[in-house]
């Protein structure tokens, strides 16, 4: 994605924009996933983990200042 759509993303994301949340879902949701899966390894739980850090996503939102890409704000 680039810079500026990604920008468009965070600034609808921090807006509440529920159709934001999900392009957000769509676009990072196998990632997520996938850097969960190398960190816990074949568990059922991988995706529990992937629904808490979206949801902790959800919460966090105001937080993000963009001083970093979103992806890296992610994935933390």
């Amino acid at each position: 994605m680039d810079p500026r759509s990604e920008a468009e993303l965070v600034r609808r994301l921090q807006s509440r924009d529920e159709r934001a949340f999900v392009d957000c879902l769509r676009l990072y949701q196998d990632q997520v996933y996938r850097l969960v899966f190398r960190m816990l390894g074949p568990t059922p739980d991988a995706e529990d983990v992937v629904q808490e850090v979206f949801l902790q996503v959800h919460k966090s939102l105001a937080e993000f200042r963009g001083q970093a890409k979103f992806t890296t704000w992610l994935h933390r």
